[in-house]
Protein backbone atom coordinates (compact mmCIF):
# COMPACT_ATOMS: atom_id res chain seq x y z
CA UNK A 1 0.00 0.00 0.00
CA UNK A 2 1.52 3.37 -0.93
CA UNK A 3 2.54 5.53 2.05
CA UNK A 4 0.21 8.33 0.91
CA UNK A 5 -2.77 6.12 1.77
CA UNK A 6 -3.16 8.18 4.97
CA UNK A 7 -4.89 10.70 2.69
CA UNK A 8 -7.00 8.10 0.99
CA UNK A 9 -9.14 6.81 3.84
CA UNK A 10 -10.11 9.58 6.21
CA UNK A 11 -13.46 10.52 7.73
CA UNK A 12 -14.60 14.02 6.62
CA UNK A 13 -14.12 15.68 10.01
CA UNK A 14 -11.89 13.35 12.05
CA UNK A 15 -9.23 13.17 9.32
CA UNK A 16 -8.62 16.88 9.70
CA UNK A 17 -6.14 15.84 12.38
CA UNK A 18 -3.73 14.01 10.06
CA UNK A 19 -0.05 14.12 11.04
CA UNK A 20 1.04 16.86 8.70
CA UNK A 21 4.41 17.31 10.32
CA UNK A 22 5.59 13.99 8.91
CA UNK A 23 3.77 14.53 5.64
CA UNK A 24 5.42 17.85 4.93
CA UNK A 25 8.93 16.93 6.00
CA UNK A 26 11.56 19.16 4.38
CA UNK A 27 13.17 17.75 1.28
CA UNK A 28 16.88 17.89 0.45
CA UNK A 29 17.88 21.29 -0.83
CA UNK A 30 18.29 21.80 -4.57
CA UNK A 31 21.88 22.23 -5.58
CA UNK A 32 22.71 25.90 -6.18
CA UNK A 33 24.04 26.92 -9.61
CA UNK A 34 27.81 27.16 -9.83
CA UNK A 35 29.45 30.29 -11.19
CA UNK A 36 30.48 28.51 -14.37
CA UNK A 37 27.53 26.60 -15.82
CA UNK A 38 28.26 22.86 -15.89
CA UNK A 39 27.86 20.66 -18.92
CA UNK A 40 24.35 20.45 -20.34
CA UNK A 41 23.95 16.81 -19.37
CA UNK A 42 24.87 17.58 -15.75
CA UNK A 43 22.52 20.53 -15.44
CA UNK A 44 19.69 18.54 -17.01
CA UNK A 45 20.28 15.82 -14.43
CA UNK A 46 20.21 18.38 -11.63
CA UNK A 47 16.99 19.89 -12.91
CA UNK A 48 15.39 16.47 -13.25
CA UNK A 49 16.45 15.42 -9.75
CA UNK A 50 15.20 18.66 -8.23
CA UNK A 51 11.97 18.43 -10.21
CA UNK A 52 11.39 14.91 -8.89
CA UNK A 53 11.81 16.23 -5.35
CA UNK A 54 9.44 19.08 -6.08
CA UNK A 55 6.83 16.80 -7.56
CA UNK A 56 6.65 14.81 -4.34
CA UNK A 57 6.10 18.01 -2.38
CA UNK A 58 3.57 19.26 -4.91
CA UNK A 59 1.52 16.08 -4.71
CA UNK A 60 1.59 16.30 -0.92
CA UNK A 61 0.44 19.90 -1.21
CA UNK A 62 -2.43 18.85 -3.46
CA UNK A 63 -3.42 16.13 -0.99
CA UNK A 64 -3.48 18.57 1.91
CA UNK A 65 -5.55 20.96 -0.17
CA UNK A 66 -8.11 18.19 -0.63
CA UNK A 67 -8.25 17.48 3.11
CA UNK A 68 -8.50 21.19 3.88
CA UNK A 69 -11.40 21.59 1.49
CA UNK A 70 -13.23 18.71 3.13
CA UNK A 71 -12.49 20.10 6.59
CA UNK A 72 -13.93 23.46 5.56
CA UNK A 73 -17.02 21.75 4.19
CA UNK A 74 -17.52 19.89 7.47
CA UNK A 75 -16.93 23.11 9.37
CA UNK A 76 -19.68 24.79 7.32
CA UNK A 77 -22.07 21.95 8.18
CA UNK A 78 -21.36 22.30 11.89
CA UNK A 79 -21.70 26.07 11.68
CA UNK A 80 -25.08 25.70 9.97
CA UNK A 81 -26.23 23.50 12.86
CA UNK A 82 -25.14 25.88 15.60
CA UNK A 83 -27.62 28.68 14.87
CA UNK A 84 -30.76 26.51 14.95
CA UNK A 85 -29.51 24.82 18.13
CA UNK A 86 -29.04 28.19 19.75
CA UNK A 87 -32.56 29.21 18.73
CA UNK A 88 -33.93 25.99 20.26
CA UNK A 89 -32.10 26.70 23.53
CA UNK A 90 -33.61 30.18 23.70
CA UNK A 91 -37.06 28.81 22.90
CA UNK A 92 -36.81 26.10 25.56
CA UNK A 93 -35.71 28.62 28.16
CA UNK A 94 -38.69 30.80 27.31
CA UNK A 95 -41.04 27.85 27.80
CA UNK A 96 -39.50 27.04 31.19
CA UNK A 97 -39.88 30.67 32.25
CA UNK A 98 -43.51 30.61 31.14
CA UNK A 99 -44.21 27.52 33.28
CA UNK A 100 -42.60 29.21 36.28
CA UNK A 101 -44.81 32.26 35.82
CA UNK A 102 -47.94 30.11 35.60
CA UNK A 103 -46.99 28.21 38.75
CA UNK A 104 -46.34 31.45 40.63
CA UNK A 105 -49.49 33.26 39.53
CA UNK A 106 -52.10 30.50 39.63
CA UNK A 107 -50.97 27.93 42.21
CA UNK A 108 -49.54 28.07 45.77
CA UNK A 109 -45.84 27.41 45.53
CA UNK A 110 -45.53 24.63 48.11
CA UNK A 111 -47.14 21.32 48.91
CA UNK A 112 -47.73 22.51 52.51
CA UNK A 113 -49.59 25.59 51.29
CA UNK A 114 -51.73 23.45 49.00
CA UNK A 115 -52.80 21.34 52.01
CA UNK A 116 -53.31 24.10 54.59
CA UNK A 117 -55.12 26.54 52.34
CA UNK A 118 -57.49 24.03 50.74
CA UNK A 119 -61.22 24.19 51.58
CA UNK A 120 -61.60 20.41 51.52
CA UNK A 121 -59.56 17.22 51.04
CA UNK A 122 -60.75 17.04 47.43
CA UNK A 123 -59.59 20.60 46.83
CA UNK A 124 -56.21 19.74 48.39
CA UNK A 125 -55.82 16.71 46.16
CA UNK A 126 -56.71 18.79 43.11
CA UNK A 127 -54.12 21.38 44.03
CA UNK A 128 -51.47 18.72 44.61
CA UNK A 129 -52.32 17.17 41.25
CA UNK A 130 -51.92 20.56 39.58
CA UNK A 131 -48.57 21.08 41.29
CA UNK A 132 -47.35 17.64 40.22
CA UNK A 133 -48.44 18.21 36.67
CA UNK A 134 -46.79 21.61 36.44
CA UNK A 135 -43.66 20.27 38.12
CA UNK A 136 -43.52 17.46 35.59
CA UNK A 137 -43.90 19.92 32.73
CA UNK A 138 -41.18 22.09 34.18
CA UNK A 139 -38.88 19.12 34.71
CA UNK A 140 -39.45 18.02 31.12
CA UNK A 141 -38.70 21.49 29.79
CA UNK A 142 -35.55 21.76 31.91
CA UNK A 143 -34.40 18.32 30.78
CA UNK A 144 -35.00 19.27 27.17
CA UNK A 145 -33.08 22.49 27.71
CA UNK A 146 -30.14 20.68 29.25
CA UNK A 147 -30.09 18.18 26.38
CA UNK A 148 -30.07 21.00 23.86
CA UNK A 149 -27.31 22.79 25.76
CA UNK A 150 -25.21 19.60 25.76
CA UNK A 151 -25.69 19.17 22.02
CA UNK A 152 -24.85 22.80 21.44
CA UNK A 153 -21.68 22.59 23.50
CA UNK A 154 -20.60 19.38 21.75
CA UNK A 155 -21.07 21.03 18.36
CA UNK A 156 -19.15 24.08 19.51
CA UNK A 157 -16.30 21.91 20.79
CA UNK A 158 -16.13 20.04 17.49
CA UNK A 159 -16.09 23.31 15.60
CA UNK A 160 -13.34 24.72 17.81
CA UNK A 161 -11.19 21.63 17.21
CA UNK A 162 -11.71 21.86 13.47
CA UNK A 163 -10.74 25.52 13.52
CA UNK A 164 -7.58 24.75 15.50
CA UNK A 165 -6.54 22.01 13.08
CA UNK A 166 -7.36 24.24 10.14
CA UNK A 167 -5.12 27.00 11.50
CA UNK A 168 -2.22 24.61 11.97
CA UNK A 169 -2.59 23.17 8.49
CA UNK A 170 -2.80 26.61 6.95
CA UNK A 171 0.41 27.74 8.65
CA UNK A 172 2.24 24.62 7.44
CA UNK A 173 0.96 25.10 3.91
CA UNK A 174 2.13 28.69 3.85
CA UNK A 175 5.62 27.63 4.87
CA UNK A 176 5.60 24.76 2.38
CA UNK A 177 4.44 27.06 -0.41
CA UNK A 178 7.34 29.43 0.26
CA UNK A 179 9.77 26.50 0.12
CA UNK A 180 8.32 25.27 -3.17
CA UNK A 181 8.53 28.71 -4.73
CA UNK A 182 12.16 29.01 -3.66
CA UNK A 183 12.97 25.64 -5.23
CA UNK A 184 11.22 26.61 -8.46
CA UNK A 185 13.27 29.81 -8.59
CA UNK A 186 16.47 27.77 -8.21
CA UNK A 187 15.39 25.49 -11.04
CA UNK A 188 14.80 28.45 -13.32
CA UNK A 189 18.25 29.80 -12.49
CA UNK A 190 19.75 26.43 -13.33
CA UNK A 191 18.01 26.46 -16.68
CA UNK A 192 19.06 30.04 -17.41
CA UNK A 193 22.68 29.20 -16.56
CA UNK A 194 22.87 26.58 -19.26
CA UNK A 195 24.65 27.58 -22.47
CA UNK A 196 22.22 25.63 -24.61
CA UNK A 197 18.60 25.03 -23.81
CA UNK A 198 17.50 21.44 -24.01
CA UNK A 199 13.96 20.45 -24.82
CA UNK A 200 11.95 17.31 -24.42
CA UNK A 201 11.72 15.44 -27.72
CA UNK A 202 8.32 15.96 -29.31
CA UNK A 203 6.34 12.84 -30.07
CA UNK A 204 3.90 13.30 -32.91
CA UNK A 205 1.05 10.96 -32.17
CA UNK A 206 -2.64 11.55 -32.74
CA UNK A 207 -4.88 9.33 -30.58
CA UNK A 208 -7.52 7.37 -32.38
CA UNK A 209 -11.09 8.47 -31.78
CA UNK A 210 -12.74 6.59 -28.95
CA UNK A 211 -16.39 6.97 -27.99
CA UNK A 212 -17.63 7.40 -24.45
CA UNK A 213 -16.08 9.03 -21.37
CA UNK A 214 -12.56 7.65 -21.98
CA UNK A 215 -12.50 9.20 -25.44
CA UNK A 216 -13.61 12.55 -24.01
CA UNK A 217 -10.88 12.41 -21.38
CA UNK A 218 -8.21 11.67 -24.00
CA UNK A 219 -9.45 14.42 -26.29
CA UNK A 220 -9.42 16.93 -23.45
CA UNK A 221 -5.87 15.99 -22.47
CA UNK A 222 -4.75 16.20 -26.11
CA UNK A 223 -6.21 19.71 -26.37
CA UNK A 224 -4.05 20.82 -23.42
CA UNK A 225 -0.74 19.94 -25.12
CA UNK A 226 1.67 22.85 -24.98
CA UNK A 227 0.19 24.44 -21.87
CA UNK A 228 2.72 25.12 -19.09
CA UNK A 229 3.33 23.02 -16.03
CA UNK A 230 2.30 24.77 -12.81
CA UNK A 231 2.26 23.07 -9.44
CA UNK A 232 -1.12 22.98 -7.75
CA UNK A 233 -2.91 23.89 -10.97
CA UNK A 234 -5.82 22.10 -12.64
CA UNK A 235 -6.36 24.40 -15.59
CA UNK A 236 -7.49 25.92 -17.68
CA UNK A 237 -4.22 27.68 -18.48
CA UNK A 238 -1.73 25.37 -16.75
CA UNK A 239 -1.56 22.03 -14.96
CA UNK A 240 0.38 19.79 -12.66
CA UNK A 241 0.26 16.04 -13.26
CA UNK A 242 -2.79 15.12 -11.18
CA UNK A 243 -4.47 18.39 -12.09
CA UNK A 244 -4.34 17.39 -15.76
CA UNK A 245 -5.78 13.90 -15.24
CA UNK A 246 -8.42 15.27 -12.87
CA UNK A 247 -9.49 17.92 -15.39
CA UNK A 248 -9.48 15.42 -18.29
CA UNK A 249 -11.78 13.00 -16.52
CA UNK A 250 -13.91 15.83 -15.15
CA UNK A 251 -14.59 16.76 -18.78
CA UNK A 252 -15.83 13.17 -19.18
CA UNK A 253 -18.15 13.46 -16.18
CA UNK A 254 -15.98 11.58 -13.66
CA UNK A 255 -14.76 13.18 -10.43
CA UNK A 256 -11.20 12.52 -9.23
CA UNK A 257 -9.25 14.11 -6.37
CA UNK A 258 -6.35 16.43 -7.09
CA UNK A 259 -3.61 14.05 -5.98
CA UNK A 260 -2.01 11.14 -7.81
CA UNK A 261 -2.03 8.71 -4.87
CA UNK A 262 -5.65 9.54 -4.08
CA UNK A 263 -6.51 9.00 -7.73
CA UNK A 264 -4.91 5.56 -7.60
CA UNK A 265 -7.12 4.69 -4.65
CA UNK A 266 -10.22 6.05 -6.42
CA UNK A 267 -9.94 4.01 -9.66
CA UNK A 268 -10.26 0.36 -10.59
CA UNK A 269 -6.83 -1.25 -10.80
CA UNK A 270 -5.97 -3.01 -14.05
CA UNK A 271 -2.99 -4.75 -15.60
CA UNK A 272 -0.80 -3.40 -18.36
CA UNK A 273 -2.32 -5.82 -20.84
CA UNK A 274 -5.73 -4.28 -20.11
CA UNK A 275 -4.63 -0.71 -20.85
CA UNK A 276 -6.81 1.28 -23.21
CA UNK A 277 -6.94 5.00 -24.05
CA UNK A 278 -8.14 7.06 -21.11
CA UNK A 279 -6.67 4.80 -18.43
CA UNK A 280 -4.30 6.32 -15.92
CA UNK A 281 -0.67 5.35 -15.43
CA UNK A 282 0.85 5.92 -11.97
CA UNK A 283 4.58 6.37 -11.37
CA UNK A 284 7.14 5.98 -8.57
CA UNK A 285 6.86 4.49 -5.11
CA UNK A 286 5.43 6.30 -3.24
CA UNK A 287 3.17 7.46 -6.05
CA UNK A 288 3.81 11.07 -6.99
CA UNK A 289 3.14 11.22 -10.72
CA UNK A 290 0.22 10.27 -12.96
CA UNK A 291 -0.45 10.46 -16.69
CA UNK A 292 -3.24 9.49 -19.08
CA UNK A 293 -2.68 6.69 -21.57
CA UNK A 294 -3.61 7.54 -25.18
CA UNK A 295 -2.59 4.37 -27.05
CA UNK A 296 0.43 3.26 -29.03
CA UNK A 297 2.58 3.06 -25.90
CA UNK A 298 2.12 6.81 -25.34
CA UNK A 299 0.86 9.00 -22.52
CA UNK A 300 -0.08 12.64 -22.15
CA UNK A 301 1.33 14.20 -19.02
CA UNK A 302 2.15 17.44 -17.27
CA UNK A 303 5.74 16.39 -16.63
CA UNK A 304 7.62 18.87 -14.45
CA UNK A 305 8.71 22.46 -13.97
CA UNK A 306 9.90 23.97 -17.24
CA UNK A 307 8.25 21.35 -19.45
CA UNK A 308 4.74 21.84 -20.84
CA UNK A 309 1.96 19.30 -21.19
CA UNK A 310 2.99 16.86 -23.90
CA UNK A 311 3.14 13.31 -25.21
CA UNK A 312 5.74 10.89 -23.88
CA UNK A 313 6.46 7.18 -23.97
CA UNK A 314 4.79 5.22 -21.21
CA UNK A 315 8.03 3.77 -19.81
CA UNK A 316 9.84 7.06 -19.24
CA UNK A 317 9.63 6.66 -15.45
CA UNK A 318 9.21 3.71 -13.05
CA UNK A 319 5.58 2.59 -13.21
CA UNK A 320 3.71 1.82 -10.02
CA UNK A 321 0.42 0.68 -11.51
CA UNK A 322 -2.53 1.31 -13.79
CA UNK A 323 -6.09 2.42 -13.16
CA UNK A 324 -9.40 2.93 -14.93
CA UNK A 325 -11.71 5.76 -13.78
CA UNK A 326 -15.46 5.63 -14.04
Amino acid sequence: MPPLSRFQRYAPAAAAGVALAGLLAPLPAVAAPVEEPPAQTTIDQQIRAASDQLEIVIEQYDAVQVTLARTRAQEAVVDAQVTPLHDQVVSAQARVDAVAVVMYESTPLSTLAALTESASPDDALARLSTLDQLAYVRQTEVGSLRSLVDRYQAQQLSLARLEAVQSGQYAMLQAQRADINARIAKLKKLQAASTTRSSTPTIHYVPAYAPGPAGKAVQFAYDQIGKPYQWGSAGPGSYDCSGLTMAAWHAAGVSLPHNSAMQYDAVAHITRSQLSPGDLVFYFNPIHHVAIYIGGGNIIQAPQVGHPVGIAKIDGDPIYGYGRPG
